[in-house]
């Protein structure tokens, strides 16, 4: 048996909490709001002064919003998990709940705590009212109530301010899990363990899986390989890999098939994820509100901030929601780039000499070219010295490398999802930092590089779609080259200069 936790909401930390109620009045322009959320929500009672009233993701299907740090994976096949009658409503709901081997309708188990001191009910803020499985958007959603008396006496009565001045603040999500999975496990005899499963033997499929493995581990050593009971048992890969993608496009992390819920916590993190926040939906003053939507993804969220900063340097212009609510590539101007080449952030030490020190040069530029990922002067002389240049191709893509230089593409990248956040960082500024004149073979890299990214980006993400995750904190669909990816490719820690790059 082990206790997992999970941060409420996406895969990269983000979080979705809205405040419902009298305080926060309703969903109004919130999409995909499920009917019955909508009709728990008109029936929150009018003068509960004593509580705030949470609408929470608490948790996210990891084939479609990847796993989380920890390099956990919250199935479908879990997470959808519902008794038999389950029927959408907490007064019926609630009862069924109690008998349920694992699944979201635990939830309707768990209690808010501060900081997972869950030891008992009896040190709670707070308790899960309503709990559903949305099918659409792959994820589970609660409304939970707030006690502000409790709250106010625990460790985390700071988060009654923040809730008050809709500042950004966590949840995480405590689970029982019987054991888990490694992805990159035994998965067809893992398949074969669960339809073993007999209601007349078994309590629940899990323990079916179980007996399977304990009976199969006194045959050969092994048992279910890729399966845990502890961290300890652990597989090689999961003990000294996890998260990264393998050839082919799995990422390596551990199931969570047969999760009890049974903590909410109140957590204390700093709010430095673009989608964290608590938003009142009460007021209908201001455009603001009704055009940015908090169910957006993270490319749109980014697209949202972009507008509103690019709008900001445009002296008395408006900020119409039409143009909001359109994934809009901004015109920055060459100015812009020049400015944000001298704001770029070096790759550390470690990056540039796993680079430098990969067996093929050729397929280690154009992995970089395929995340968009332009190397500085210093660092490409860092990385090739005085070998000759390789080719640089769209076919040549290593994904082991690409999983060590995720973190570096939010930083770095020339991809729409990633350079259009870190071009808000110029505007208002007005000095361009000058750029050293390069050497020609760097000039010829930069002229080859621009090939690849135009090409590549698409190709590669179709193939290993976890990298959509990585970068978007979801998959899904959304332009990756344009012109400000072009401009940058161009331009980047290079003198101004007219006409294209240079050719080799």
């Amino acid at each position: 048996m082990m206790i997992k936790s999970a941060r409420a909401g996406f895969a990269d930390g983000s979080s979705r909490i809205t405040l419902l109620g009298p305080q926060g009045g309703g969903l109004t322009k919130v999409a995909c709001v499920m009917p019955e959320v909508e009709a728990f929500t008109s029936k929150i009672p009018k003068g509960d002064d004593d509580a705030y009233w949470l609408h929470v993701i608490a948790l996210t299907a990891s084939e479609y919003y990847g796993q989380n740090r920890n390099g956990d994976h919250w199935s479908i096949e879990g997470l959808s998990h519902l008794p038999e009658g389950w029927t959408g409503s907490p007064e019926k709901d609630k009862q069924l709940a109690r008998s349920v081997s694992h699944g979201s309708a635990t939830f309707y188990n768990a209690f808010v705590y501060p900081h997972h001191v869950n030891s008992s009910p009896a040190g709670s803020i707070g308790t899960v009212e309503l709990v559903l499985w949305n099918p659409k958007q792959f994820w589970v959603e609660l409304i939970v109530r707030l006690d502000k008396a409790k709250t106010s006496r625990s460790k985390v009565a700071w988060v009654l301010d923040r809730i008050a001045r809709n500042a950004p603040f966590d949840l995480s999500m405590g689970a029982k899990v019987p054991f888990d999975m490694a992805t990159t496990g035994d998965i067809a005899l893992y398949r074969r363990a669960q339809q073993s499963f007999d209601p007349k033997r078994h309590r629940s499929p899990a323990d079916a899986v179980l007996e399977f493995h304990r009976l199969r581990k006194e045959q050969d050593g092994v048992g279910i390989y890729g399966l845990s009971i502890t961290r300890d048992d652990y597989i090689a890969e999961c003990k000294e890999r996890m998260g990264e993608i393998l050839e082919g496009g799995i990422r390596i992390g551990v199931r969570n098939d047969y999760s009890r819920y049974f903590d909410i916590s109140v957590v204390f993190v700093g709010a430095d994820k673009v989608a964290k926040y608590v938003m009142k939906l009460a007021s209908r003053r201001g455009s603001l509100r009704e055009s940015f939507d908090p169910s957006m993804g993270l490319d749109r969220v980014i697209s949202f901030s972009t507008g509103l900063l690019k709008a900001a340097a445009d002296k008395g212009a408006a900020v119409k929601e039409g143009d909001i609510d359109k994934e809009v590539n901004p015109a920055f101007d060459e100015k812009s780039i020049r400015i944000l080449s001298g704001l770029e952030e070096d790759l550390p030490e470690p990056t540039l000499s796993r680079i430098k020190e990969h067996p093929d040069l050729g397929q280690a530029l154009s992995t970089l070219a395929s995340l968009g990922i332009v190397l500085k002067p210093q660092e490409f002389d860092r990385i090739v010295e005085s070998r000759e240049l390789p080719a640089v191709h769209p076919s040549l893509f290593d994904p082991s490398l690409a999983s060590t230089l995720l973190g570096a593409m939010k930083r770095r990248s020339a991809l729409l999802p990633s350079i259009e956040a870190r071009l808000g960082t110029t505007v208002g500024r007005d000095e361009a930092r000058p750029a050293a004149s390069p050497g020609d073979r760097y000039l010829a890299y930069r002229n080859r590089m621009s090939e690849v990214v135009e090409q590549a980006p698409e190709e590669v993400f179709r193939r290993y779609p976890d990298l959509w995750v990585s970068l978007l904190g979801r998959q899904g669909r959304t332009p990756l080259v344009g012109p400000s990816t072009r401009a940058y490719v161009k331009g980047a820690f290079l003198p101004p200069v007219d006409g294209n790059v240079p050719s080799a």
